[in-house]
């Protein structure tokens, strides 16, 4: 539903429904808003969720502690989860930086496994589709250098290039 999104996408920030009571537990603190949004936006699945967590607070506090929560490795009293949305839901509300993770895995259920790996840029492929008049400009991520695999097509294909990293003040060098 477009209010399950919502909650994936803001988690509780958004939450403007009834705030149930919390129980006294301190780890709830910072999840609290999201797991009150969640359990509104998807009571099929989260009917139970906050008297779950009331009446077995060991078990919730140790999914929530795991190292890979979004395995569901730690039997969940009272909650259907019958598919991976409903799964990546629960782990957006208990674990934010787990979200990612849970995001694959739908991904894969719902359209493959090729749909989740990272794919490998074929440099080669790249030069050859362009007409050597324009730039091949690269937006990169945190984490990302394409620098060896441009190397070593360019040894391959015994071309001159350039590496300009585009920061401030690099816009005539670029031009040249």
């Amino acid at each position: 539903t477009t209010q399950e999104w919502d909650v994936l996408l803001k988690g509780g920030s958004g939450y403007a429904g009834p705030e149930r009571q919390m129980p006294n537990y301190n780890w709830l603190q910072s999840r609290w808003l999201a797991i009150c949004a969640v359990t509104e936006a998807s009571p099929r699945a989260f009917r139970h969720l906050i008297d779950s967590i009331s009446r077995n607070e060991r078990v919730w506090k140790e999914w929530v502690d795991s190292a890979n929560p979004e395995k569901f490795e730690v039997q969940l009293p009272d909650i259907r989860l019958e598919n991976a949305f409903d799964k990546m839901l629960l782990v957006r509300a208990m674990r934010v930086d787990r979200t990612l993770l849970s995001a694959l895995t739908y991904v894969q259920e719902g359209l493959g496994r090729e749909y989740a790996e990272p794919q490998q840029l074929d440099v080669l492929e790249c030069v050859n589709e362009t007409d050597g008049k324009n730039p091949i400009i690269f937006l990169l991520s945190q984490g990302s250098d394409p620098t060896t695999a441009i190397e070593v097509a360019m040894k391959k294909l015994k071309k001159k290039w350039h590496r300009i990293s585009m920061g401030q003040g690099q816009e005539p060098r670029a031009k040249e």
